[in-house]
């Protein structure tokens, strides 16, 4: 006969609620084989008919509420009834199934600026608590548990267990939190009427639960209000094209090269050269390229009185050569 007692490791007080099993396994393929399972009282379970020689397992399926399922350890009992095992045994010969108490998880944030409770609480400061697990993330529920489903918590809202005195710190306490690496991200830090000042805010951090320990993570928002002086990126900023001078501004009029100044005309040859024969130059080129019209019809009535007298003349002569 030998006794198994659930115990809590730190005051030894015993544990009700575990489930407890004694395994017996195989040594040539491994198969398990359930000996004995009982859930744990007030007292220590007694156990009997185990064989001398042979090695066991003790293993914890199902821990008490707020406790960890502890590692399995092997025992085994000698001729005379000694127990021998990987965990702990007391002086009497009682094997003791030791379980941690799980940890807890404190988060504390700190609002600072010129802000009111009352606008912290109306802003819908969110935030959720993650960690990876099994290759996959898992959200922490409000008692501890974790979830495959989104889980948020809003900052002053009724039920999500935040406690503030002065409205500026806020604080939540998880218990019975699993050991691991977990991760918390603040989801929204907007409030109407206020920017957060990004340098001295802290919106994602870690923080590393252990059994039976406490562990703090501080998460922190810094707001001021919007500078309505200050000007934003594009207001008095010139455009491209505004107040740009236009390419055709104070360009000379290619269609008239004749008002421009001689002072504001391009010197393309030599600096002697006389403005006033060009312009007379160019009047007499005119003239001829046109002609005098009445000079030109005078020499067409000429021409065409000649060539009727000579036509009258070989005309006549012709007659005459015929009779």
């Amino acid at each position: 006969v030998i006794k198994v007692s659930k115990v809590d490791i730190a005051s030894g007080e015993e544990l009700e609620g575990a489930h407890i099993q004694i395994i017996r396994k195989e040594p040539l393929f491994g198969k398990e084989t359930i000996m004995n399972e009982w859930d744990s009282a007030k007292e220590a379970q007694e156990i009997i008919g185990l064989e001398t020689g042979v090695e066991y397992i003790l293993r914890e399926t199902v821990a008490p509420e707020g406790y960890a399922i502890t590692a399995d350890t092997k025992f085994s009992i000698d001729e005379d009834g000694k127990v021998t095992s990987t965990g702990t045994v007391t002086e009497d010969g009682i094997l003791l199934v030791e379980d941690t108490k799980l940890g807890s998880l404190v988060i504390r944030k700190t609002v600072g600026g010129d802000v009111t409770k009352e606008e912290i609480e109306s802003g819908a400061l969110t935030f959720e608590v993650t960690i990876e697990q099994d290759g996959s993330k898992k959200w922490l529920k409000d008692d501890g548990s974790l979830s495959d489903t989104k889980v948020g918590y809003i900052i002053g809202k009724d039920g999500d267990g935040f406690v503030t005195e002065d409205g500026k710190v806020w604080t939540k306490s998880f218990a019975n939190v699993q050991e691991g690496k977990y991760t918390i991200t603040e989801t929204n830090s907007m409030l109407e009427g206020f920017d957060l000042v990004e340098g001295k805010s802290i919106t994602e951090t870690s923080a590393e639960v252990t059994n039976g320990q406490a562990a703090a993570a501080e998460l922190k928002d810094e707001y001021e209000k919007p500078d309505e002086d200050k000007p934003s990126d594009d207001k008095d900023k010139p455009s491209d094209d505004k107040d740009k001078p236009s390419d055709d501004v104070n360009k000379p009029d290619k269609s008239d090269s004749s008002d421009i100044a001689p002072e504001d005309k391009p010197e393309n040859g030599p600096s002697d050269i006389d403005d006033t024969d060009d312009e007379s130059e160019k009047d007499t080129v005119k003239g001829v390229k046109t002609g005098d019209d009445n000079s030109v019809m005078a020499w067409l009535s000429l021409m065409a009185a000649s060539l009727s007298g000579l036509a009258a003349m070989l005309f006549t002569r012709r007659r005459s050569g015929n009779k």
